[in-house]
């Protein structure tokens, strides 16, 4: 059970670490920063998208560390009941 939970703040913790800089750019942005405006001659590509690596790393790791939580605390939930019988 420690180590679940232990896994579960270590997976809580760097999903938030991961996902804060994506976090503040989307909550706090840059009033200076013009959005990009691209001029395609016709029949070019598209340009390619945002990276979301790392946005995507952090949401799997907070899933991870909400799981790993949640089975912790029922865990110790079960074991308090089964003391009190």
């Amino acid at each position: 059970m420690r180590l679940l939970a232990v896994v579960a703040g270590l997976c809580l913790v760097t999903g938030g670490i991961v996902l804060l800089p994506s976090w503040l750019e989307r909550v706090l942005p840059d009033q200076g920063d013009q959005p990009h405006v691209y001029h395609l001659p016709p029949g070019a590509p598209e340009p390619p998208g945002p990276d979301l690596t790392w946005p995507i790393l952090g949401v799997v790791l907070v899933g991870i560390g909400l799981v790993c939580g949640g089975a912790a605390l029922l865990w110790l939930v079960f074991r308090l009941i089964a003391r009190l019988r």
